[in-house]
């Protein structure tokens, strides 16, 4: 093996490991949700533009957006 191919397969290996896959939305925001849903949680997470964390059951389903107003979306505050 290359050692280019060493770190790709590392990294997949890593991935599979991570409980929660990250995304960065359009808008300067960010989600994570869980990669094996229900098994590793079930709770998606966003953090606003603002920095404000918000929290749902998406059940395991990845944002495409990020809600324009999460409270309306059913989101609830991170820290509730």
């Amino acid at each position: 093996l290359r050692s280019g191919q060493v770190s790709e397969v590392g990294l997949a290996q890593e991935r599979r490991t991570q409980p929660y896959e990250f995304r960065r939305l359009s808008g300067g925001a960010y989600t994570a949700h869980p990669r094996h849903y229900p098994h590793v949680g079930r709770m998606t997470y966003l953090s606003d533009a603002d920095g404000k964390l918000w929290a749902k059951d998406t059940r395991g389903k990845a944002l495409a957006a990020a809600p324009a107003d999460p409270t309306k979306d059913g989101w609830i505050p991170g820290d509730a």
